[in-house]
């Protein structure tokens, strides 16, 4: 092999050619908050590791929900954390329709966070491919949507995910490197390509437990289509399916020197999937906490929620469909999507009554909220299952809302799973006396299993001391109505009892406690420890 000051000519040649390629393939715009990819120098350069550089691959950092104001409170906890140690925040994301401004005043208006434009950089994953015949553009987020992959979702939205993270190590390779948004594959290619200390904030496994399950019990759920389930041989597949990227799942978890998970289910979860007990901490989400316990009571009920890709708006239109069915109109529902923070706070002051109807809830950010405005809580009893194996209970059931509790006394909310329990639940709320609605939104005086989500991390639902209850919990729509009767048959005085403990209560789920615990983790990731 001929050789060129030590050189090979091969490996200079190819050396040349992946630094034309580089140029061509992965061009950025220049901003003054965007990383310059431009020219063949930063080609040769992008792969090296930039020092002092902590990357948060969100790709839907703009879209406003529960995870994004979890990504923009970390960037704000990290800049004043370590302002005097020249760390630089940078997110990868796929809203290249808007410009770095656009994205910090959207989290400004929907979550009132300002963060320091200075030290936070955007690099936008975007693919430009030139070519003879001129330039192809590629908006690889769109790969991660998984309406594109109608069976195999989960193992081909995970592959796509891995060709979106390649792309974004191609133009930033950090220091450290945290996943926000649950793409497990992304973990690996920094922990083994890039060299990058990884990190990872979990809201809910991939996979769980509870999926496995429903398959190999031939359930049909959402995961789980009719047609699958009514058939052994199609379960069997899906069941081996499964089972194999569980296992890949936690490889890729075991990459993480550092994993924040939610609440006390997402935890149990993935402590049964990755087996890092030592690496997990549970860092509960910021809620706006204070900005609710100055909300004051006034009766009224209100539906409000979030939408972000067109699958949701067209869940809405079924839903109002379903609502006119029901002989309801306008003046029944008010349908307030995606609203800012100023109407969100408005809704929260005229409301009584907060129902969280998700099944299995892995934490309940909005059961938080509603607790802190010192809302009647009626959330969905359920939170896991398999405890033969593993105890997977949590969600508002445990970690918030103490609501199976026979002390009255320390109630903060209710649990349905029928409506009948719903409709219960209102009916005592109603009934109940100003003194116990505001016992309810007092302190947290009992002590809480804390096994997860909304069932144990908020509601403090399973402590048999009613006199610590903050909410109640429900699985059916009978469950629900019956909750609903409870709380509209309750004294005022057991009303107030409620929301007191629930004010009290929810102060560990503020953004400040949010803050010191993900400091905390984020300590243990850049020390190696």
């Amino acid at each position: 092999m001929l050789k060129v000051d030590g050189i090979s000519s091969v490996g200079r040649i190819a050396k040349k050619l992946g630094t034309l390629l580089y140029s061509l393939i992965f061009l950025q715009e220049s901003d003054q908050r965007y990383w310059s990819l431009v020219g063949n120098n930063d080609a040769r350069t992008r792969l090296r590791k930039q020092r002092n550089t902590v990357a948060f691959f969100h790709p839907y950092c703009n879209a406003g929900g529960g995870g994004e104001r979890v990504l923009w409170i970390a960037v704000n906890a990290m800049q004043k954390q370590y302002a005097d140690k020249g760390l630089t925040c940078v997110i990868y994301t796929g809203d290249n329709d808007a410009r770095p401004d656009d994205i910090l005043d959207r989290a400004k208006n929907r979550f009132d966070i300002v963060v320091d434009e200075r030290k936070l950089h955007f690099v936008y994953l975007r693919f430009i491919l030139a070519v003879p015949s001129g330039i192809w553009h590629f908006r690889t987020r769109r790969w991660l949507e998984a309406r594109n992959y109608p069976h195999f979702t989960l193992a081909l939205q995970t592959l796509a995910a891995l060709i979106v993270g390649i792309e974004a190590l191609c133009n930033l390779n950090p220091e450290v490197f945290i996943d926000t948004m649950g793409y497990p594959m992304t973990m690996p290619l920094f922990k083994w390509v890039a060299g990058s200390k990884v990190g990872c904030y979990v809201h809910y496994p991939v996979v769980s437990a509870g999926m496995i399950k429903s398959v190999e019990s031939r359930e049909a759920r959402f995961n789980n289509a009719e047609w699958i389930s009514s058939s052994w041989l199609f379960s069997l597949c899906k069941l081996i399916y499964y089972r194999i990227f569980a296992f890949f799942y936690g490889l890729c978890g075991k990459c993480a020197d550092v994993v924040m998970v939610n609440g006390s289910w997402t935890r149990n979860h993935i402590s049964e999937l990755w087996r890092m007990p030592e690496r997990t901490f549970v860092v509960y989400p910021p809620c706006n906490v204070h900005a609710f316990l100055s909300v004051h009571f006034k009766v009224r009920l209100v539906i409000c929620g979030g939408c972000r890709h067109e699958e949701d708006w067209q869940r809405v239109d079924e839903l109002k469909k379903y609502a006119k069915q029901l002989g309801l109109d306008d003046d029944d529902i008010e349908w307030a999507l995606n609203v800012n923070i100023e109407r969100l706070y408005a809704i929260m002051q005229k409301s009584l009554i907060g129902f969280h109807t998700m099944h299995s809830e892995h934490f309940g950010i909005s059961v938080v909220e509603g607790v802190a405005a010192g809302h009647m809580m009626v959330a969905h009893n359920s939170g896991g299952s398999n405890k033969a194996v593993i105890n997977f209970e949590g969600g508002p059931k445990l970690d918030i809302l103490n609501a199976t509790t026979p002390n009255e006394e320390h109630r903060i909310g209710f649990l349905a799973t029928s409506m009948h329990e719903y409709v219960d639940c209102v009916m005592k709320i109603l009934h109940m006396t100003p003194a116990a609605r505001a016992r309810i939104r007092g302190s947290n005086k009992a002590v809480i299993n804390f096994e997860g989500g909304p069932k144990l991390d908020i509601l403090n639902a399973t402590t048999p001391n009613e006199e610590h209850r903050i909410g109640f919990l429900a699985t059916s729509m009978h469950e629900y109505v019956d909750c609903v009767m409870k709380i509209l048959h309750m004294t005022p005085a057991a009303r107030a009892r409620i929301r007191e403990n629930g004010k009290e209560f929810v102060k560990k789920f503020s953004d400040e406690n949010f803050e010191i615990r993900w400091n905390s983790a984020i300590d243990r990731l850049l020390c190696g420890n």
